[in-house]
């Protein structure tokens, strides 16, 4: 009698064991797949540029600050970019605008200038402004807005004038997308449609 009592308790203390393993893996509060998205993936997440730069009114801007809690497009450009950087940033608006009132107000447009001394803050908030008045604008110092560039895999060098008095600035065209928890997940390369990045904002935003 004693070894059959022994072996019901054995067998109902195995029976908690496995019920409590398998509660564990079907979790509500095991992590939730990130959804399946338009833009390029990174092999693994980027984090956010560094060092800090300056918003355009001069104060420090703290990019892991700044992106927690939301879904974030980053951009490296500059305003008198004559094809890449308006046509980009008129996609990117479009599909910012379509997001409804409280999907704007979790997620932001951050762009940051690769022409410090020419997009002079109020040269650059006026052309941002024609896009959407909430897009934010990034400068500082252009070896620190380089290394911040190269920090997320962005190619771009300080601008320069050629041999025949030109002035060229040189940027990449892609546009990193952070989720809230300040991570780029992944980046469109040049001529991505607004419809890609809106399907994206609204997958990310709706999680």
């Amino acid at each position: 009698m004693r070894a059959l009592r022994r072996a019901l308790v054995a067998l109902g203390a195995a029976l908690l064991l496995a019920s409590c393993s398998s509660g564990n893996a079907d979790s509500p509060a095991a992590t939730t797949p990130p959804p399946q998205l338009k833009a390029a993936s990174f092999p693994s997440p980027l984090d956010v540029p560094k060092p800090d730069l300056v918003d355009l009114k001069g104060q420090p801007y703290d990019f892991a600050q700044q992106f927690r809690g939301k879904v974030t497009l980053l951009y490296f450009g500059y305003a008198n970019c004559p094809d890449v950087c308006p046509t980009t940033m008129a996609d990117i608006a479009r599909a910012y605008q379509q997001l409804d009132e409280g999907q704007r107000k979790r997620a932001q447009v951050v762009m940051v200038t690769s022409d410090p001394d020419r997009d002079t803050p109020e040269a650059f908030g006026e052309w941002l402004r024609q896009f959407n008045p909430d897009f934010v604008g990034v400068t500082g110092k252009v070896d620190d807005i380089v290394k911040a560039a190269h920090s997320v895999a962005i190619g771009l060098e300080a601008p320069k004038a050629n041999d025949s008095g030109d002035y060229e600035v040189t940027h990449g065209a892609q546009v990193l997308l952070y989720t809230p928890e300040a991570k780029a997940t992944g980046y469109y390369r040049s001529g991505a449609s607004s419809d890609d990045m809106l399907t994206d904002l609204r997958a990310l935003l709706d999680r």
